[in-house]
């Protein structure tokens, strides 16, 4: 409803990978040193800031839960530091197949997305989210992973609508481990 000015510009939502091959090699095999390989696991990666934005509670009990049930292929590695890191690290320490490896440098993150099976969107759905596509939406999607969020709102509708992973309800342990 206003007229343009020179100052508007449209900016491409975009993510260079990291193309230093010999270092992704190199962060492969670090990875497979931590027992995670995509020949015998089914890896979901994080990566971000461990804050009050998440809803790790359901993916910590989700995992538990799948253990219980015998999944012992399946491995959630969370990569970053924040503020409730160590709480979540510690609810965690039951279920094998959590890994946190704290921060991880551009190399470690691409190598470890070429491996994995989904990338992991936990964000609650508070409205900022609802009506947006965080920045790690399309850094999954640029590395081929399908997502796998609980967010409500336009990345569940094109999630959805353009098949590019699956969805889980919040807080319900059951529609993640499904």
């Amino acid at each position: 409803g206003r007229a343009r000015r020179p100052t508007d510009a449209v900016i491409p939502f975009g993510y260079e990978p990291n193309l230093d091959e010999a270092g992704r090699e190199a962060a492969i095999s670090e990875w497979r040193n931590r027992d995670l390989d995509p020949d015998r696991h089914f890896i979901v990666c994080f990566f971000g800031t461990f804050g009050r934005v998440l809803d790790l509670h359901t993916v910590i009990l989700a995992a538990r839960a799948l253990a219980r049930q015998g999944a012992s292929d399946v491995r959630f590695v969370l990569c970053g530091t924040g503020d409730t890191l160590e709480q979540n690290r510690a609810r965690a320490s039951e279920a094998a197949c959590m890994v946190f490896p704290g921060w991880v440098n551009a190399v470690q993150i691409g190598a470890l997305m070429s491996m994995s099976s989904l990338g992991l969107l936990p964000y609650k759905s508070r409205v900022d989210f609802k009506v947006s596509i965080p920045s790690k939406t399309v850094e999954y999607l640029s590395a081929g992973l399908p997502i796998l969020t609980c967010l409500e709102g336009l990345v569940a509708d094109v999630v959805t609508s353009e098949s590019l992973g699956y969805t889980y309800k919040a807080g319900n342990v059951r529609s993640l481990v499904d």
